[in-house]
């Protein structure tokens, strides 16, 4: 029997259409426990093999299995083997919405996540709008439809942060707060955060809307336009060569004044512009350099009084608009991720009896650095950072008739300020976020500190009981009476020694349940005070500075229910809104003018 064995045999397997090495090929001598796998060459040996007749097996994937019968005097072989398609099982990838990642991920109340795809589908006013799509959210009232000013679940609408690429944006309206700056093409997404935001937010009281703008394609340029019965706009991103470097740039104007000037010998001398511009620079190492820079005008120009032989002519001016920059900084370094941005963002505004009557300038400007580190772990999700905000407030009204200034108000607060916000999953079933944040405030000389925390508990994976609290400060305000039917725009001014820093404190439980991958119901009751707030006083002498307002404070409670579908042929929302709301001065309480008690939107 020992003379029968030690049988040694190579060879070589080769692909049959064109001669070339297969490698991997797994060879095996029939009902016998020898076999081996072919090299990059497609060589293979076998040893230990009985003297006789033998028959080996050939596999692999991608090619025609074959068995091959060996004479018991062959030592070596080419074998050649057809190539052969593998049928596999449909493979199905389904795209999670990003409001299910939020879900499962984040400890995070009262926020929507909205879609460029959506902003565009939702109908609008002449064209699409972000900010009336806001409207449609629950807890966020218009005061009317001509206006895209939000007032959220209580607040003023100079109570709401609006960022663009992280950018603070003061008066993001045209036409008169009929529609907002933001062209929904340029945009990636949208967050809107209705309350019980975490403690990497400041300076407002009551809600966040959180824009980021596209980067251009790396791969190709795109020149996309389109003309709507309000404007006519044109959007251009693509690469730079081969640098690195992207670029996005739109541009939109209304032709109001054209169309009119054509039909009408009546003047219509009004027109809104704006300007919107990305660059993007991928760095050595990983990091990222992005340029953001925004420029917006409205303008409008009307008689007011005819020349005739006792007057001289009068026009009326009115015009605003905002402009801002901004340079940002991203590095990762493994877990963690460092962010720096500098930025200025100012807003003006002038209205004017011409020639030389009387004038009336507004203008608020802020410049601001922010940095922030965020490490994440399995079980840890830590970020925190610190920031330095410059605001300049210039209020000015001149009788040029006489030569007099009736007011001539300046406000130069400055805001320092750290944070600290937390993730921690201590189970698989539940999230825990605290949260604090400090801010200083010159010229009001005051240092406040602003604990949050927010929680979520898995009953399930489908279902979650959710929780916030927290405390917030706000260090400028609005001039604009709130009260008024139509504000055409907010009139900023700052904190001083006069003028308070307002105060907030928000309550908000609820749950979150979905019906497979589709289908969210988000329930949340909410309570809200208001402290500080500085309320316009009717009978102040513009001659005096520090009796604009009279300080009062409020209340705000009430529940949302949001029923939507995320995906499918069929999208949208069903929301639903309760709100009682409330402002006391020394001599009155009242229900502000955005009091509302039921809101609909389908």
């Amino acid at each position: 029997l020992a003379g029968q064995a030690g049988r040694t045999l190579e060879g070589q397997v080769l692909a049959a259409r064109d001669s070339t090495a297969l490698g991997g090929v797994r060879v095996r001598a029939l009902d016998l426990p020898q076999s081996t796998a072919t090299d990059a060459r497609g060589r293979f040996r076998l040893s230990q093999l009985p003297r006789g007749d033998l028959r080996l097996v050939f596999e692999r994937i991608g090619i025609r299995p074959d068995t091959l019968a060996v004479g018991a005097d062959q030592a070596t072989l080419v074998v050649y083997l057809e190539a052969a398609a593998v049928q596999l099982g449909p493979v199905v990838s389904t795209a999670q919405p990003s409001a299910r990642e939020r879900f499962e991920r984040i400890a995070q109340t009262s926020t929507v996540t909205l879609e460029p795809g959506e902003l565009k589908q939702v109908p609008g006013v002449a064209e699409p709008d972000v900010v009336r799509v806001v409207q449609l959210l629950p807890g966020t009232v218009a005061k009317h439809d001509f206006s895209t000013g939000l007032n959220v679940r209580g607040g003023e609408n100079d109570q709401n942060l609006i960022r663009l690429d992280g950018i603070p944006v003061f008066n993001p309206t045209h036409l008169g707060g009929l529609f907002s700056t933001f062209d929904p093409s340029a945009l990636r997404s949208v967050e809107f955060i209705m309350g019980g935001f975490p403690a990497g937010y400041g300076g407002r009281l009551s809600s966040v809307l959180d824009i980021t703008l596209l980067d251009g394609d790396a791969e190709r340029t795109h020149v996309r336009g389109a003309v709507s019965v309000l404007s006519a706009k044109a959007l251009v991103d693509g690469p730079v060569g081969k640098t690195g470097l992207t670029y996005l740039i739109g541009a939109r104007r209304t032709y109001a004044d054209a169309f009119a000037d054509a039909f009408s010998d009546d003047p219509f001398t009004y027109y809104f512009a704006d300007l919107v511009a990305k660059a993007a620079l991928r760095l050595p190492g990983g990091g990222t350099l992005a340029a953001t820079g925004y420029w917006g005008r409205d303008a409008l120009d009307l008689p007011w009084i005819e020349a005739n032989l006792e007057d001289d002519r009068v026009d009326f001016a009115l015009n605003w608009g905002n402009r801002l920059v901004g340079l940002t900084y991203r590095q990762s370094l493994g877990p963690v991720v460092l962010e720096h941005q500098a930025s200025v963002s100012e807003f003006k505004t002038r209205q004017a009896f011409e020639p030389d009557i009387l004038s009336f300038n507004n203008s608020a400007r802020v410049l601001s650095l922010q940095t922030a580190l965020a490490a994440s772990g399995r079980r840890h999700q830590l970020r925190l950072g610190g920031g330095y905000e410059r605001f300049r407030m210039l209020y000015h009204t001149r009788n040029d008739a006489i030569g007099q200034d009736v007011a001539n108000l300046a406000y130069r607060p400055q805001v320092w300020s750290a944070f600290l916000d937390e993730q921690w999953k201590p189970t698989e079933f539940l999230l825990l976020r605290p949260g604090v944040r400090v801010e200083h405030v010159t010229g009001a000389e005051v240092t406040r500190v602003a604990p949050r925390i927010a929680l979520k508990a898995f009953v399930t994976r489908s279902f979650a009981l959710t929780g916030s609290a927290g405390r917030y400060y706000q260090a400028i305000q609005s001039l604009s009476d709130q009260e008024l039917p139509l504000n055409l725009f907010d009139i900023w001014i700052g904190a001083d020694a006069t003028t308070p820093v307002s105060r907030a404190e928000h309550l908000v439980a609820g749950f979150e349940q979905w019906f497979g991958r589709h289908t969210s119901l988000a329930v949340e009751g909410y309570f809200k005070t208001f402290d500080q707030l500085a309320i316009r006083d009717p009978f102040d002498d513009p001659k005096v500075q520090g009796d604009e307002f009279t300080v009062g404070d409020g209340d705000a409670r009430g529940f949302d229910v949001l029923l939507r579908r995320h995906l499918g042929q069929v999208q949208g929302w069903i929301a639903y809104s309760y709100a009682e709301a409330t402002r006391r001065t020394p001599t009155d309480t009242f229900p502000p003018g955005h009091d509302r008690r039921h809101s609909v939107d389908l």
